[in-house]
């Protein structure tokens, strides 16, 4: 069992990386430039009342690490990694999903990697799943998962006994916004189940908000 979540999200907290992006963070706030919050909507979604994405949240969902990032070429991606960056993402999403009672259900990008590599019959890289015509373009949804993403996706989460999944395509950088771009998908039916992208500020607390965002879509904050 996973400990308690905010103590996860602090155990692996980075403090050179939040560091560096809390200073830029205000930096460019006091600029007079703005900042998106939490409240920012959804690019690709239709507006609903309550959670769009609530019928999943009692399911099974598996949630794979970020796929890929695009950084800025100026700010405070210039001063972490990302590898840095997606271990403290992935983190704060694992210990979301336990303060909001998913962790026994769902299986956190955290637990996904740790099952792939425990099993030889999965032989790609949950890190590198092929997500490439997905950040060139928002799925529609019930289209297909495009091969062989749908059969790496399918055995990924056949190995946590889930049918669904949540792909974080791309974390794109620009400025003090971040857009993350997901896809839930049905890797049995092999269709996308929902596809958008969240806006959320850059910074020190990028990791947490963006964790907060996601399970905003499944469960009532």
């Amino acid at each position: 069992m996973l400990p308690t979540g905010r103590a996860l999200r602090f155990a692996l907290s980075l403090p050179a990386l939040l560091g560096a992006m809390g200073r830029a963070l205000d930096a460019q706030a006091s600029s007079g430039g703005p900042v998106a919050g939490r409240g920012a909507p959804i690019k690709g979604a239709p507006v609903v009342a309550g959670p769009p994405l609530a019928a999943f949240a009692e399911g099974r969902v598996a949630v794979v690490p970020i796929q890929s990032w695009r950084a800025d070429t100026l700010g405070w991606t210039q001063s972490v990694t990302w590898a840095q960056l997606r271990l403290t993402v992935d983190s704060a999403v694992a210990a979301e999903l336990q303060d909001r009672g998913m962790g026994r259900r769902w299986a956190s990008p955290l637990d996904v990697v740790r099952l792939a590599r425990r099993n030889p019959t999965f032989q790609s890289d949950p890190y590198a799943l092929g997500v490439g015509r997905w950040r060139a373009m928002l799925p529609e949804t019930g289209a297909s998962i495009p091969s062989p993403l749908a059969d790496d996706l399918r055995v990924l989460t056949a190995l946590g006994d889930t049918r669904h999944v949540l792909v974080p395509v791309e974390l794109r950088v620009e400025g003090e916004v971040t857009r993350v771009r997901l896809v839930l998908a049905d890797t049995r039916a092999r269709t996308v189940q929902w596809a958008g992208d969240l806006v959320v500020p850059g910074g020190a607390r990028l990791a947490s908000d963006l964790a907060e965002r996601i399970a905003d879509l499944f469960l009532e904050p």
